[in-house]
């Protein structure tokens, strides 16, 4: 009896620690795919308003290319809020905050937020 006990209590223990790791595990790869993905997005956005073939002609052109850019880099089933600081299509500017809304492997919602700036000159 008190061998099970002991063997009981292992297991619990494991899958508690293997459950914190994979939610830890969870949000870096959330975090370093949206990273990539919005600095991948608003570089591509900067360059294509200010290259040799201009394919942005206003401000909300330039918002619109950049959140198609981010929509295309990510991947999952998570909720993003794209909100627009500051953009100047004529001077190659776009400063964005996105925040990603998930759930973690526990059932908790959960936010990652990144912000990225560039200036084409």
């Amino acid at each position: 009896m008190k061998q099970i006990s002991i063997v009981i209590g292992l297991i619990v223990s494991v899958m508690i620690v293997s459950m914190t790791i994979m939610a830890l595990e969870e949000k870096s790869s959330k975090e370093t795919e949206l990273n990539r993905a919005v600095a991948t997005a608003v570089k591509q956005t900067v360059k294509a308003s200010c290259g040799k073939n201009k394919e942005i002609n206003s401000n909300d052109d330039m918002i619109n290319f950049c959140m198609n850019n981010i929509a295309y880099n990510v991947s999952g089933t998570s909720d993003y809020e794209i909100e627009v600081m500051s953009v100047d299509y004529k001077e190659g500017m776009l400063d964005i905050i996105v925040t990603e809304k998930y759930t973690n492997v526990v059932g908790k919602e959960k936010n990652i937020t990144i912000r990225k700036a560039a200036i084409y000159g």
